[in-house]
């Protein structure tokens, strides 16, 4: 539908980046011939890669107006707010458990292309529109507490203290014991969760 609608509108552009763009075809060969349609508009690129995209998903939101991502799309969309991008779900399972919900069902989150376009349009005629527009900051807050991009460094040191803990002959749940306290101490109490299993 996107490269159709690009295809037929001059004032379209579209910027597609697939996770795995190298066998994009291979697995949706029905699309190859509108694809190239698409392309051959000067106005649809694709991002490439030899096996994943090489770049992150923020990179391309930021030279769109609006950035679509599917619900079960994993980080991509969460990429995209922390960059600033405007961002909508699309949710072809309709899963309405998700709390992607309550943040605004029908200008974040829409369950059927029709809305989605809907959307579209009226964002492209309403520069004010909140189409795209989420204020999460709850959820970021709670998905990533820090927002410093020292994630992979907190990560190393726990998993040094675990593995430590093991190499000094702790069993598992005294060796997760000591690794927790060690996080607890450097990055705050409330920063472990417990009662996983």
């Amino acid at each position: 539908k996107l490269l159709e609608t690009v295809i037929a509108d001059r004032s379209l552009g579209l910027i597609c980046s697939p996770k795995r763009p190298k066998t994009l075809l291979k697995r949706l060969p029905e699309i190859s011939s509108l694809v190239e349609k698409a392309k051959a508009t000067g106005r649809c690129i694709f991002i490439d890669g030899e096996y994943m995209t090489e770049t992150f998903p923020a990179e391309p939101s930021l030279a769109a107006d609006l950035t679509i991502t599917l619900l079960l799309g994993g980080s991509t969309a969460l990429e995209c707010f922390l960059a600033g991008s405007r961002v909508v779900y699309l949710d072809l399972e309709n899963i309405y458990s998700y709390e992607e919900y309550d943040w605004g069902r029908g200008s974040i989150i829409f369950d059927s292309l029709k809305g989605l376009f809907a959307a579209i349009s009226e964002m492209r005629q309403n520069k004010d529109s909140q189409v795209g527009r989420c204020e999460i900051v709850a959820t970021l807050r709670q998905k990533d507490p820090f927002r410093d991009g020292q994630a992979a460094k907190r990560m190393a040191k726990y998993l040094k203290c675990l593995m430590d803990s093991y190499n000094q002959g702790k069993d598992r749940n005294a060796a997760l014991e000591f690794a927790d306290e060690q996080f607890r101490k450097t990055w705050g109490r409330d920063k472990v969760i417990n009662g996983y299993e």
